[in-house]
């Protein structure tokens, strides 16, 4: 049984499932037109390009120099298909590839085998391959999550950046670990696209399927803006707050994502459009320096999911996420605080409802930080004691929530988790 933060070795591998050494492209899992191309199969636009020439030269000079085996290799070409194991005729999935087919077939295999390596701050900085994490499959309701440890030394170097597939919940023995391919805040109908797209696969997970994964939220549809975020907090200082009482119903994860009501399949699409459009706007603004137009587009594509009459859109809706995710950012930029806090608090509660099928999400945990750090600020500049002690409550609150999820997405040693426990300690202090 594996417990959340538990860390898998990705290093130990059974050598009939894929290799490590310069078999490791060769052997990789790629669509089915690309195991073995025809004989006459013509040299694809693809390769043509300036980037692809570099890199077929790269390979082919790095290759010929015989550093990498031992035996003499006849030719460039022949050189460089053995670096990626295509020389070495395993099975006849392998026994024709010209250099060119082997390029094309590699690119296709670390399209759909390689991760993107992100910080601490979840930002992305750069790809790698790791032979045994890719060995994992894919699921919309992941029981791992993938970290990175950065600045292990071996003597005097230090090692490049070194993955572990930690458990996000309770994994019980013989369960399938699996991870996520996709940004989980999508509905399932942009997930399957964009796995069909890069993976060539549809997803039938349990979420994936109708009512597979769901959450509980007020029978009352009026109480579900910020609901998530209060309803934890209020569970956190040991407080009802209402939400006892509070009739709970459980809700298919995509309608709280993407739910609407009395609008028509047009209606809802001219909402898009109108969104899309207040967002180009905001963009120009920005570009022109015009901060008022700016704030005033992005706030005006927010109020176009407000509820009017009959018509209503889930306050989780993923559209509106974006929309409040870039408002966020230019009231964060602009020093209006207040505003800020409020936006923040939606984006939080979206959060942990698109990720509330996934313990311990890096992304839930870093805005939960970001929420602290607002509240912190907000309590030094209260005139009223009272408001004041309030914001430092809340700050608390969002403080802790933030370490019980990065103490498992991040580890305990991870600068986020030190920079919260120094965080939490001059609370208590003051």
């Amino acid at each position: 049984q594996q417990s959340p933060g538990e860390s898998l070795n990705n290093e130990v591998l059974h050598d009939d499932l894929v290799s490590c050494g310069p078999d490791h492209f060769s052997s990789l899992m790629v669509s089915s037109e690309h195991i073995k191309p025809s004989q006459t199969e013509t040299r694809s636009s693809a390769l043509s390009g300036t980037s692809i020439k570099i890199a077929i030269d790269i390979m082919e000079k790095f290759a010929i120099k015989g550093s990498v085996y031992d035996k003499p290799q006849r030719d460039k070409n022949s050189a460089a298909n053995s670096v990626w194991g295509y020389n070495n005729i395993v099975d006849d999935k392998r026994a024709a590839f010209t250099l060119h087919q082997s390029i094309e077939r590699t690119l296709n295999a670390f399209k759909k085998n390689n991760f993107g390596i992100v910080d601490s701050l979840h930002s992305p900085f750069g790809e790698g391959v790791y032979p045994c994490a890719a060995l994992l499959n894919h699921s919309c309701a992941p029981n791992c999550i993938l970290r990175y440890e950065f600045g292990r030394k071996v003597g005097s170097k230090f090692q490049l950046p070194i993955l572990q597939i930690v458990a996000c919940r309770n994994i019980v023995k013989g369960e399938e670990l699996t991870h996520s391919y996709v940004d989980l805040a999508l509905p399932t109908v942009e997930r399957r696209a964009r796995l069909i797209g890069t993976h060539g696969f549809e997803c039938k997970c349990i979420r994936c399927q109708k009512n597979g994964c769901c959450l509980e939220l007020p029978e009352n549809r009026d109480e579900w803006a910020l609901w998530p975020l209060k309803h934890k907090f209020a569970a956190m200082e040991d407080k009802s707050c209402g939400s006892l009482s509070t009739k709970l119903t459980e809700v298919d994860l995509d309608e709280a994502i993407i739910g609407c009501h009395a609008i028509s399949e047009n209606g809802e699409s001219n909402i898009f459009r109108q969104a899309q459009q207040f967002e180009q706007n905001a963009e120009e603004c920005l570009l022109e320096g015009n901060v008022a137009g700016e704030l005033c587009n992005l706030s005006q594509g927010i109020d176009l999911f407000a509820p009017k009459g009959d018509v209503w859109f889930s306050p989780f809706h993923v559209q509106l996420y974006s929309l409040r995710g870039k408002y966020f950012a230019a009231l964060l930029t602009n020093g209006l605080v207040n505003d800020a806090i409020a936006e923040c608090e939606h984006i939080v509660s979206f959060l942990a409802v698109a990720f509330s099928h996934v313990e311990h999400h890096p992304l839930l945990g870093l805005q939960l930080f970001t929420l602290g750090d607002l509240y912190s600020e907000a309590s030094s500049n209260q005139d009223s004691n009272e408001l004041m002690a309030l914001f430092k409550t809340k700050a608390e609150l969002a403080y802790i929530w933030a370490k019980e999820i990065t103490l498992i997405s991040h580890d305990h040693t991870d600068q986020i988790v030190e920079a919260l426990e120094q965080k939490l300690a001059r609370i208590l202090m003051n």
